[in-house]
């Protein structure tokens, strides 16, 4: 998931367990921090420079106001990626000046106070009578003593904990539309244009890739199993003749190739019946013992289908070839409009985009989609490939 309300509307229970909660308080705190900085720069340098425009030096600190905006943009950027990890196209200044403002005067208070409360609110609930028992008497308000209500607390603190996730996941995915929607729109609109013109290259060139396994399978591979045939034939009729026999062998060994280069540039059960009873059909011809769970509505869209089939089928051989692997599981299936396969092997790891294993390809593939493809490749293993695209309704 890639913001916290795709997370919290995917799955709301499996949402409270995860690291999302922790995430988009520690995306409100920091914020209210760098907020609060952003407003004593604002207040020293921005008055300063302005009462003393008049002079050379007021110009110099207006300028350097001006030059801060790169590593104040830098940073709230890198804040940016503890809730949504989207790629994004750099600011121009103007707009990163007009964030700053906003942030120093009306975001960072509410950052601070929605992170103070939900902390303090749901602690002082969750430990209310350790708190009463610690401290001293005096120190105690009136008729809060370690009576049978001050129990209740922790009970009401988990209900407590519980919306304040979601509150937190509330909060901090508005203040990250806001802060994508300055930081990050700088250019935008020609980005998408080059994100679709990829988009269109991919798609035309799965479609090439179809048109090339048609005429292959339909044509030359028809010709050459004739001709096989016929030589079959030959050989029956005349015995065992060296040549003939040798021709026929020929043209089963060039029949079995053409097969293999079919498949690789685009298997026809893939056009045929689509990703599942393709995945199924690697899992039959693997050499390691394969689970697989496709759990799908329907045919995707034929790019994407290229795209993880040819992600399973390198991460197969990767872990027949180079792994070690016992087992292997491949999940695929679709929440919401996200697209997401998950290869698991328990071989030896050390897979990467850079070691020449055909991965980087499958990355940009991905990323020409608008996906990503994540490694999890630790010596030692296990590795996990993870292929995520968008696939809109």
């Amino acid at each position: 998931m890639s913001t916290p309300w795709e997370a919290m509307t995917a799955g709301p229970q499996r949402f409270l367990f995860s690291l999302w909660p922790l995430r988009c308080l520690a995306y409100l705190a920091s914020g209210a921090v760098t907020g609060a900085l952003a407003m004593v720069v604002v207040v020293v340098l921005g008055t300063s420079g302005v009462l003393l425009s008049v002079l050379v030096v007021g110009v110099v600190i207006l300028s350097a106001l001006l030059r801060l905006t790169g590593p104040y943009a830098a940073l709230e950027r890198a804040r940016l990626r503890l809730v949504d990890a989207r790629r994004a196209p750099p600011p121009d200044r103007w707009r990163v000046l007009g964030y700053g403002l906003l942030a120093a005067t009306v975001l960072w208070p509410v950052e601070l106070g929605v992170s103070v409360a939900t902390v303090l609110l749901t602690s002082s609930m969750l430990f209310g009578p350790v708190v009463v028992s610690v401290l001293p008497p005096a120190a105690v308000p009136a008729g809060l003593r370690l009576g049978d209500w001050i129990w209740l607390t922790p009970p009401i603190g988990v209900v407590v904990m519980i919306g304040s996730a979601y509150v937190l996941a509330a909060v901090a995915g508005a203040r990250a539309v806001i802060a994508r929607r300055f930081l990050t729109t700088g250019g935008a609109g020609r980005l998408v244009e080059v994100q679709r013109s990829r988009s269109r290259l991919v798609e035309g060139f799965e479609t090439e890739r179809r048109r090339i396994e048609r005429d292959l399978h339909d044509g030359v591979q028809q010709s050459l199993l004739a001709l096989s045939m016929r030589l079959g034939l030959l050989r029956l009729r005349l015995g065992d003749d060296a040549e003939v026999s040798a021709l026929h062998e020929e043209s089963r060994r060039a029949l079995r190739q053409l097969r293999e280069v079919v498949q690789g540039i685009h298997p026809h059960v893939l056009t045929d019946r689509g990703i599942g009873a393709a995945v199924d059909e690697l899992a039959a011809q693997s050499v390691l013992p394969l689970r697989v769970e496709v759990l799908l509505p329907g045919r995707l869209p034929a790019a994407v289908e290229g795209a993880v089939y040819f992600t399973v089928s390198e991460a197969l051989a990767n872990a027949a070839k180079h792994s070690g692997a016992r087992e292997v599981e491949v999940t695929v299936r679709l929440v919401r409009e996200l697209l997401e396969v998950t290869i698991t092997d328990d071989g030896g790891g050390g897979a990467g985009t850079g070691r020449g294993t055909g991965l980087q390809g499958l990355a940009d593939r991905a990323d020409a989609l608008g996906g990503r493809l994540l490694i999890a490749s630790p010596v030692g293993g296990p590795t996990t490939l993870r292929l995520e695209i968008p696939c809109g309704s």
